[in-house]
């Protein structure tokens, strides 16, 4: 008998919130993830999970945390639930949209004393 592999680890998922349920101080959301899957977000923190309520849900979120994965016998890793760290509402401009901003003279590197390396420090370590 093989027993599932199953590890916590940083997750991060963006989605749709489909559901709330609060229960002994302990709330948990449903996201529909970009592929349509659910998954499982738990907030232990009130104002974290009064804000996500009072979100448009039709707008996407992105949910950061750790996240219990399983890996299913077929060899895909599967996430089963995100406790959740913390969170931010997307924004929905299309990529032509965020490309005309980044391409335009008037995008505020210029003013930047040196655009490169803020450049690389945002991007992180390679």
């Amino acid at each position: 008998m093989n027993l599932p592999v199953i590890i916590d680890t940083a997750a991060r998922v963006d989605g749709f919130i489909v559901s709330m349920t609060s229960c002994d101080g302990m709330t948990e959301a449903t996201l529909e993830d970009v592929e349509g899957q659910p998954v499982r977000c738990q907030l232990r923190d009130g104002v974290q999970a009064a804000a996500i309520a009072l979100l448009d849900w039709s707008m996407p979120v992105r949910v950061h945390g750790l996240g219990r994965w399983r890996r299913e016998h077929d060899g895909r890793w599967q996430l089963e639930l995100v406790r959740v760290a913390g969170w931010a509402a997307l924004d929905e401009a299309a990529p032509d949209e965020v490309l005309a901003i980044l391409m335009s003279p008037e995008n505020g590197w210029a003013k930047l004393p040196n655009p490169q390396e803020t450049w690389r420090e945002l991007r992180g370590p390679d």
